[in-house]
Parts: C-alpha cells; sequence; structure tokens
C-alpha cells in the first residue's frame, strides 16, 4: 500500500518509482470527478535476483511516499459459500 502521492501520479511513475524489472500490477486510486490521485495506490513486484525489499522500500521513501506491506483481512467474508457434502 502506498500513500502520500501526489495528485499528478500515475501508474506509470508508480513503475518507475519501483525500478525493478518485473511488476505484476499497479492501481492508483483515482478522484472520479476531478480525473486526479487520491494519495493512494498499491503496486504488487516479482523479485529477481539481486533486487532486495528494502532497496525498493528506499526509492519511494526517498520520493516522500509511504510504503506499507498489504495485509490481507481474515475476517473478510467471502461470497462463496463452503460445500454442503
Amino acid at each position: 500500500m502506498l500513500s502520500g502521492l501526489k495528485e499528478t501520479h500515475q501508474k506509470d511513475d508508480i513503475k518507475r518509482i519501483a525500478g525493478v524489472k518485473h511488476v505484476i500490477s499497479t492501481e492508483v486510486d483515482l478522484d472520479n470527478v476531478k480525473g486526479v490521485c487520491k494519495g493512494t495506490g498499491r503496486i504488487q513486484i516479482r523479485l529477481n535476483e539481486g533486487e532486495e525489499p528494502e532497496a525498493i522500500r528506499q526509492r519511494y521513501v526517498n520520493q516522500g511516499i509511504v510504503v506499507q506491506a498489504f495485509k490481507n483481512n481474515p475476517q473478510k467474508t467471502s461470497s462463496f459459500t463452503s460445500p454442503i457434502f
């Protein structure tokens, strides 16, 4: 999870800052009325040999962006039901 993004940030900016070879996905939360970044977003990357997570995190911090690890909510209810049998 990224926060502290500027209104002008777009997906390509987030990818460029990461500086990694393999980006799985990026998302920028947009204000639909104004068409600008709300200040938050997400990036999912695959690390290759020689790429360190702390170095990538530091690149974002140097740009004034706060990085938080994504946490899946285990109590979130699913729309799927468990099997009856």
